[in-house]
């Protein structure tokens, strides 16, 4: 995935950075059009007379970058560029959009389309319609390149084990009114699917609750809103698809749900922590221990944790450890902290006013 998102956040021209309000353009109009699909239920049979209709994305895509790039900087599209790349590239796709959203309304929200006169329940609405869309966009996404494996799938899995439990005599006629959805089946359908690319797939995840809170932060921050969840349920679809994922993951065991509202799933230890070290052999440690070796093992470390245990999140933690370990303070600050003030700050307290 290569997205420029850069391009689009620079200003139409000189003497006009927002550009025209383009709402009754033509364009406006093709990109909406472009997004609709008809329902399932409606695609088919042999009474259809049209084809069904289904969504462009890439259509979509590629007319909204012409548009935030050459015409205006209008929210609703830059709504619709979020959804588009979800859709294209799923939670991948989503973090992008997700940076771009969070910049654009930094830089253009006093100014750009619909004007902020027009009232601000009018942009709010659109971040909760694309709340509902990316959910939506989740919940069909074949997360793992397979068509029948989606979030969809995991919900029709937990509500079938969940009317088995209560009926168990009925497991047949559940079968038949609703599909085999139960936990064996599901099983034998994901047994060929590879650790490393559940790994990938969770750690594309991992960083999206950070990037909605710095969604959510900058809408709040230039409308002075009050503070409230504003993607529910997109927050919703990353913790069910956390889950979803490390069900697929082998020799795993639940454990507590962890403060990102994702439940997080652990290994078997395969070796045993070495904890009856003596004194001596502390010291010895210490003694033979420098700064390259140190992060030499933790490179190690990682790579033990992403062989043995690739659903794991310890091993990109511990690579980001070693990566900042060798950052200059004003390095990690500006990784750390977008907020180009507040580094400024922190550095005058460092280095002192010159």
């Amino acid at each position: 995935m290569n997205i420029n998102i850069e391009v689009l956040l620079q200003p139409i021209d000189s003497k006009s950075p927002v550009g025209e309000n383009i709402e009754y353009e033509l364009v406006y109009n093709e990109i909406r059009q472009a997004r609709e699909s008809d329902p399932e239920y409606l695609s088919g049979g042999e009474w259809s007379i049209t084809e069904p209709r289904s969504a462009n994305w890439k259509k979509v895509r590629n007319l909204c970058e012409q548009v935030l790039r050459y015409q205006s900087k209008d929210f609703q599209i830059s709504c619709w560029y979020v959804e588009s790349l979800s859709y294209i590239y799923g939670p991948e796709g989503l973090a992008v959009g997700c940076d771009y959203l969070s910049e654009f309304i930094s830089r253009f929200w006093e100014n750009c389309w619909p004007s902020i006169d027009e009232g601000p329940e009018m942009r709010y609405s659109k971040l909760i319609k694309l709340d509902k869309d990316i959910a939506r966009c989740l919940n069909e996404y074949p997360i793992l390149k397979r068509k029948d494996i989606n979030l969809s799938y995991w919900y029709k899995v937990r509500s079938f084990e969940h009317n088995l439990s209560i009926n168990p005599e009925r497991r047949d006629e559940i079968i038949e009114s609703e599909g085999d959805y139960s936990i064996k089946t599901f099983e034998k359908l994901t047994s060929n699917i590879s650790p490393s690319d559940i790994s990938a797939k969770l750690h594309h995840l991992v960083d999206i609750p950070h990037k909605l809170d710095e969604l959510e932060s900058c809408y709040f921050f230039n409308s002075k809103d009050i503070i409230h969840g504003v993607f529910k349920k997109t927050r919703e679809c990353i913790s069910d698809l956390t889950v979803f994922l490390n069900k697929l993951a082998p020799a795993m065991m639940r454990v507590n749900k962890s403060q990102l509202d994702s439940e997080v799933l652990i290994e078997e230890p395969v070796a045993p922590y070495i904890s009856n070290l003596s004194v001596g052999d502390n010291k010895a440690l210490k003694n033979n221990m420098s700064r390259e070796l140190a992060l030499k093992q933790m490179k190690e470390i990682a790579d033990f944790f992403r062989e043995t245990e690739p659903s794991s999140p310890v091993p990109y933690l511990i690579e980001r450890a070693v990566r900042w370990a060798n950052m200059s303070v004003t390095d990690w600050l500006n990784e750390l902290l977008p907020d180009k003030e507040a580094i400024h700050k922190i550095n005058e307290v460092l280095k002192g006013n010159n």
